[in-house]
């Protein structure tokens, strides 16, 4: 029994959960990243069962030569539902104005924004405007009612243009790796 308590004690719970027939912390860990991946599926299938026939009609025709490394480069149209399901696959969260509740969605003039944070000092908010700006890039600030400020980048009507720009940005120090687009709808 000396021998036994040690042992048990250097073996840790997953040795436990396995002796009684439950899940190890790998098996957990694995079940996580299976429902994950189910989530962001049923997201974007319902994202794009939102979108109405008229905007999976073509929105622009993207030649070869004139797309940047990170885009597709198939020399085709390029339509809504690629592009969100490009930005999707690449981990970006696709918000759109609809289930949103406190994001100051009347604020975004254009249908399409990557909001790359809010804050709640507005000295910061500015500071990152700031920096999206002087890299070049559009920035506009959104007051929220808790008096939180958001900060968007490209706001644009074009989601071809958004995505490149987006490319872009995610190598600026303004932009954190969890930015998400706003669509509104």
């Amino acid at each position: 029994m000396a021998i036994a308590l040690p042992a048990l004690l250097l073996t840790g719970c997953d040795f436990m959960r396995n002796l009684a027939g439950r899940p190890t912390s790998t098996d957990i860990t694995a079940k996580k990243i299976l429902i994950e991946q189910k989530q962001r599926a049923e997201a974007e299938q319902a994202l794009l069962a939102e979108i109405p026939a008229e905007a999976a009609e073509p929105v622009a025709t993207v030649p070869a030569q004139d797309v940047p490394e990170e885009a597709p480069k198939s020399g085709r149209v390029v339509d809504d539902p690629e592009i969100l399901s490009s930005l999707m696959a690449e981990g970006v969260l696709v918000k759109k104005a609809s289930t949103l509740k406190s994001f100051p969605s009347s604020q975004v003039e254009t249908k399409y924004c990557i909001i790359v944070g809010a804050f709640g000092v507005k000295d910061n908010a500015d500071k990152v405007a700031a920096a999206a700006t002087k890299a070049g890039f559009k920035a506009v600030e959104l007051n929220y009612r808790s008096g939180m400020v958001g900060v968007g980048i490209i706001p644009s009507n074009n989601i071809v243009e958004v995505y490149n720009l987006f490319q872009k940005a995610k190598g600026e120090s303004f932009c954190p790796k969890d930015a998400w687009l706003f669509v509104k709808d």
